[in-house]
Formats: C-alpha cells, structure tokens, sequence
C-alpha cells in the first residue's frame, strides 16, 4: 500500500501520546499494522514491552495475524489482547482468581431471577426484566460510578429503590460465592494498581508502549486503567473514530475521546481523511448526515472513488411493499450471477426483518442473521395469546358437541389475564374431561361468591367468541374485550411494558396471513424454522446468502450492496432516544450503517408500520437528497 501524508506522519510517531482519527474505510488497520513494524524493525522496540488492546477477540487474532505475515521473526513477545483478557491475566498472577472465578452469564441470570423471586409478584417476569437489570448493572460499572449516587432516571428496568436493593444484593452473592462477573475484571484490576503501587510500577516498566484500536468503544474504567498503566511515558497510540461511538449501554462515550488533548496536552492529533471503501456518494452524504452532531471533532472526509450508482433512497406504502422490492432486487442479482453474501440487509433492532425472513424462505433466497432474532411466539405475549387461542378453540368445539379433555395449563396462564380472582386451588378441583364440565366445577367451587362466579360466566362468553371467530377478530377480542392489553399498561414494570406490547402488536400483525388457529400454527412453524435456517446459515453451509444484522453488528465490515431497511421515526432515531446526546447515538448508528456499503446504498422506509401512519426517519432529510450526485458510469455485475 503506498501512504498519503498522515499515514506516514501517524506511522513514525516517535514516543509520546498520539491520536488517530480514523474515518470508515480510511485503513487504520494496515496503519496499526505498519507502526508495529516501525516500532519493532526500525526504533528497536522488544516484543514485550508492547501491548496491542483491541475490543474482541476475533479483532485481536486478526491483528496479529496481519502482523506476524509482515514481521516475521519480529512478532515475539507482543502482547495481543482485549481489556478483559490482559487485565484479567495480571489480575490471576497476583491475587487468587482463576478462569472458575468468572460468574458466566448463566450464572448471573440465575442470580438475579433469585432475587426477584422474593420480590411481588409483578416483579416475576423473567427473561426481559432479568436482561434488562444485568445490562443497568454493567453500565454501571463500566462508568465507575456507585448506583446510589445516579439520578432517578437512571433506573429504567425497576424503581430506583428496588434497583439499589437488587445491585447490593447481586454484588453480595458473588462475594458469598468468591466470584467476580465480566465487569469487575477492570474494577479490580484498577484497584489492584491504586492499592499496589509496587504491582503498577511493575507493569508500567514491561507495557512501554500502548496500542488501542476502536479507542472511541473506550468506557470510563477501562480509560480509567489505561492511564494509570501508560503513566509517566504516556506511550499512547489511540486509533478510533468519535462518530462511530455506538456502544453507550456499554458506558462508551464519545467524550472521552475528545477529551483526550486535555489528559494528554503534549499529544498529537492526525486524521485520515481518505475514504477508500466507499463510492463518493455515499461518503458525502454519510458526512452531511454525521455533520448534524455536535459532539463530534469537525473532519472533511474525501472519496478516492467516484459516484458510481446513486444512493437510493424509496418509500413503500407498507412492509409488506417493502419486503416485495426487496424480494425482486434479490431475485435480479442472483439471476445476474451476483454473489449474494456481498449484499447486507441492515436494521436498528433485530425485531425488524421477521416477516421479511419468512417470505425469503418461501421465495428460496438464502440468508444468514449475525443475530438471534427472538421469536415474539414465545415472547410473554406470544404464549399468553396462544393461550387464550387455544382455550376458545376448546370452547367452540364444546359448543359444536366435540367433547376433548380441557387444556387446564394453558387456562393457569391467562386465567388472572386481566385479573379475575380465579385461584389455582379452583382450577385444580375442577373436572377438566372438557370445556364445559371445567367451567361448571369453577362456578361450583365459587357459588357463595357471585363476582366471582360472574367474572368466569365473562370469560366463558369471550372464549366461545375468540373460538368462533377468525384470528384477526379472535386477536382484538383477547387485546380489548378481555381487558389484557389494558391490564399490561397498566401492571407491567416500565422496559418490559413496552416490549411485552410490542410483542402483542406484531403477533397481531403477522397473524393476519392466517385464516385460523390450524393455519396460525402452520405459520408459525414455518417462521420458527426460516429463523432457524437463517440463523444457522451464517458462514457455515452455504455461503452465497444475504447477509442480515443490526447497525451495532455490521460495525467493521463492508459489503458491495447495503440496504438500510424501515428508516422511520420511532425505529431509527430509535422511540426511547430522548434528548440530544440519545439522538447523536442515534445518527452515529446510522451514519456507520451507511457507511458498510462499497458500492450501492439503498434507503428504504414505509408510510405505515404495523398498520398505523408512521414518518420517515429525520435523518434522511439530513443526507440531503437533493445532493446526491448523477453516477458519472454505470456499475455492472
């Protein structure tokens, strides 16, 4: 590769702090790269005396890998490796953890689901509420801040109260159990060095130069321990780009970055300004979006590419329009013999393409999801709705004079869906050979108590008519009549309220293509299974699929031909993104999204989205349509 002016002058930094702004496509990898050799070949530096910090694993294999072709006999000794895993290595050398010490993941939600269970039962909902707290906790800790000491609007998952009582709890029970969870590895390891001045010293002399990559993922502890570790020499080479920082719920934040030149004063700042993945549309309208921020360092990016094809921007009247142009652009490129993996579907959340996955199963096209994407089935609503789907189906058939014995497990789940004061000990003394045997022995087992008696003649009612009704009707009748999505409103903790009614939506959405309950199954066996394929397809068996991610995921990749699906308000700038430093996180997720694309960027959003009037997203606006340039050729495949 031959080096512009700021690649070289990055390069042959000598000692000191340096900062690399390193725009998409810009090549801070060979830069990275090609200072290793610089320090190793030309000033003499050992091996051990530099550390190579990336933010995964596969980042750091890939680093010294790309090194060692280079380098040769030179790659000995270099340390290569993430936050976690150096810090965690001295802190096993000097205190007594080992790789059992670690809480997984499994463990920590077995933690927390404990917890919650001595609490009400409002606070028993499991999986969603449980993600949400060990997220709140890690944030948390990554910012290096106590709990107590954050505002109120820091707690969204409980009361702030029950967050406190939650975390002391959390941290208790790892202590009981002489364990630590991911988080506390950089914790500890600042506290080591703060109490162990000698232990510091130590690793100060044998770290004399310190590499970052992505140094705009940084958190605040993990900042925090990186200066203690560089001091006095302050031997910092930092590459990173402010305006791809999208990793907030991790404690990222952008400013950190900016506030380099303030904890460094003697560093120096070079930017790589050359774009050379990406044709010049995409690169000046990605910069006119980005332009928006405010915190941000001010960069004029340049295309060593012309326009190519235009950026695309298409609006559909629906999803189910969108879904269908897409459907036809896949079928064009692999009939013109188009390598399918080289085509990315990117989305702000992994609940977006689930239609869109079902109908590509059907059309044949294959895909792989870097992402799970939950299957909203088996969400809280989900089987909720299934539920009462089945208890009407054996109501209906009761009344046709079909007698089948009655599904009391599913009559347990939604029996107090809405509240109705039904207990558990009733259901379990009533006869259940069938529907309306069960409902005579809940009546028995409540004749002194006429509410009550009333509340099951009620539900009774709207089971025969959820039974006796088709699915689109069956769903409204159990999210009105019954009262069940009102009730949610109102009892569901914060987060998980929204999540379990999303769910709710799109189930009713998505049931729509099903005439019956029979046909509702049948359908969702067939998604479960696309999902499944999908999912499994990823770099495995077939190759020559398209690829499906969220903007976090696709961050450090690139494809010929990128489609940024659903870009409405409420999706992307995502509904939850309040206030100015929300929605700059927002746009960054976009302007990187943009930026995967090579060669072809198509923007697409809807008029309506689960059936209700919806607006495109603000940021297409500021890319500024009317500014994309006329290609100056034509691309070919």
């Amino acid at each position: 590769m031959e080096f512009n002016g700021a690649q070289l002058e990055a390069l042959k930094h000598g000692d000191g702090p340096m900062m690399v702004l390193a725009g998409p496509g810009s090549g801070k990898t060979t830069v990275l790269t090609e200072r290793l050799l610089y320090l190793t070949e030309e000033k003499k530096v050992r091996g051990e005396n530099i550390l190579v910090i990336t933010f995964s694993s596969a980042a750091a294999v890939e680093m010294e890998k790309r090194y060692s072709l280079r380098a040769g006999d030179f790659t000995e000794g270099i340390s290569f490796g993430t936050f976690h895993s150096v810090f965690f290595r001295i802190l096993t050398r000097h205190l007594p953890y080992t790789k059992n010490s670690i809480a997984d993941d499994r463990r920590r939600r077995e933690i927390i689901k404990e917890l919650l269970s001595r609490k009400d039962s409002r606070l028993r909902y499991g999986d969603e509420l449980t993600e949400n707290i060990l997220s709140e906790i890690s944030f948390i800790k990554n910012t290096g801040k106590r709990p107590s000491d954050l505002p109120e609007s820091s707690f969204s998952s409980l009361e702030r109260e029950d967050f406190l009582n939650i975390y002391k709890a959390y941290e208790k029970a790892l202590a009981d159990e002489g364990r630590l969870d991911f988080d506390d590895m950089l914790l500890k390891c600042r506290e080591l060095f703060l109490k162990r001045p000698d232990i510091l010293s130590q690793y100060r002399d044998l770290y004399r130069y310190i590499l970052v990559d992505e140094f705009q993922d940084i958190n605040q502890i993990q900042y925090d321990v990186l200066k203690l570790l560089a001091s006095p020499l302050n031997n910092l080479f930092v590459v990173g780009d402010d305006d791809q920082s999208i990793y907030s719920f991790r404690g990222a934040d952008p400013e950190i970055m900016l506030s380099f030149p303030k904890d460094f004063p003697d560093s120096r700042k070079v930017l790589l300004a050359t774009n050379y993945r990406s044709s010049s549309n995409i690169v000046e309208s990605s910069l006119r979006l980005i332009s928006h921020n405010k915190t941000r360092y001010k960069k004029a990016f340049k295309a060593h590419r012309g326009p190519f094809e235009p950026l695309s921007i298409k609006v559909f009247d629906s999803e189910r329009e969108e879904n269908e142009r897409l459907i036809r652009d896949f079928k064009k490129y692999r009939e013109q013999g188009v390598d399918l993996s080289k085509i990315a579907v990117l989305y702000r959340t992994n609940s977006v393409p689930e239609r869109l996955c079902l109908e590509l199963s059907k059309a044949g096209i294959g895909f792989s999801m870097k992402e799970k994407i939950k299957d909203v089935f088996e969400s809280r609503a989900g089987r909720d709705v299934m539920a009462y789907l089945c208890l009407g189906e054996k109501v209906a058939l009761w009344e046709k004079g079909i007698k089948m014995s009655f599904p009391v497990d599913s009559f347990l789940r939604i029996m107090n869906r809405p509240v109705r004061y039904i207990s558990r000990e009733a259901v379990r003394n009533a006869d259940s050979s069938d529907a309306g045997s069960f409902f005579s022995s809940l009546e028995e087992f409540y004749r002194e108590r006429t509410a009550t008696r009333r509340e099951i003649r009620r539900l009774f009612g709207e089971l025969s008519l959820i039974g006796n009704s088709d699915i689109k009707t069956a769903l409204d009748i159990i999210k009105y009549k019954t009262g069940y999505e009102s009730r949610l409103k109102e009892f569901s903790e914060g987060r998980e309220a929204k999540e379990i009614l999303s769910s709710l939506y799109k189930l009713s959405d998505f049931a729509e293509d099903a005439k019956d309950l029979r046909g509702l199954r049948l359908l969702i066996e067939a998604r479960r299974e696309s999902l499944r394929a999908g999912h499994g397809k990823a770099g495995v068996k077939d190759k020559n699929c398209i690829n499906f991610m969220t903007f976090h995921a696709s961050k450090g990749l690139e494809f010929d031909i990128v489609y940024i699906i659903d870009a409405i308000e409420g999706i992307t700038p995502y509904k939850r993104a309040e206030g100015r430093k929300a929605l700059e996180e927002e746009r960054r997720m976009f302007y990187v999204a943009m930026t995967r694309a090579k060669n072809i960027l198509h923007i697409f959003y809807t008029k309506s989205h689960y059936n209700k009037a919806c607006k495109r997203s603000g940021f297409i606006a500021e890319i500024g349509e009317e500014k994309i340039k006329i290609p100056w050729k034509s691309l070919r495949f």
